[in-house]
């Protein structure tokens, strides 16, 4: 993969994708829309993934869930070379440190750039929270866990970067432009 936009829900990744890839005629990729056959090749159905998420509640459903998750990180690696590609944050957020390798090996040779509102985490979550309210079907807040927190807390990400863009105050098209320039370099 050419690019790889990581990051918490509601950051932008997917408008900043698309925005990316056109400017760069290259093609854009959202993990999360392709990613259901790749869960398929390791017995993870649609099926399988709703009556797992009831049975055991969000958190637990997570972990069992994160193999798939590495899986399909390895997938798209080696479909989509040249590819912009946005992760969603369960992609990069792999709490197992063997799966986390697995995907840190997948992603090698791409350019990871990890989209955040603020270097302050608070705001970040306060603002990712209200973008979620408003376009997402939930706050995250699941089975006790504060996700948004956990997301943009825990480092995973940071792990896996090459660099870091804070998105507040920018539009779309200049948080792409600026992740275009770090490409260049």
């Amino acid at each position: 993969m050419r690019c790889v936009l990581i990051g918490p829900p509601g950051t932008g990744k997917s408008t900043v994708g698309s925005l990316l890839a056109a400017s760069l005629e290259a093609p854009w990729v959202d993990l999360d829309e392709i990613a259901g056959p790749f869960y398929a090749e390791v017995r993870w159905t649609p099926e399988v993934i709703a009556e797992q998420q009831r049975r055991l509640g969000w958190t637990a459903f997570h972990a069992a869930f994160e193999p798939a998750l590495a899986h399909a990180v390895q997938r798209c690696a080696a479909l989509h070379s040249q590819a912009i590609v946005s992760f969603g944050a369960g992609h990069s957020h792999l709490t197992d440190p063997s799966l986390h390798a697995h995907v840190a090996r997948a992603l090698e040779g791409s350019s990871v750039v990890l989209l955040r509102p603020s270097p302050d985490m608070e705001a970040s979550v306060r603002l990712l929270r209200e973008r979620c309210r408003q376009s997402k079907w939930t706050d995250w807040h699941l089975d006790g866990v504060d996700w948004l927190h956990r997301w943009c807390t825990d480092g995973l990400d940071e792990q896996l970067a090459d660099a870091i863009v804070y998105t507040a105050g920018k539009s779309p098209q200049e948080t792409a432009d600026e992740v275009s320039r770090l490409l260049r370099r």
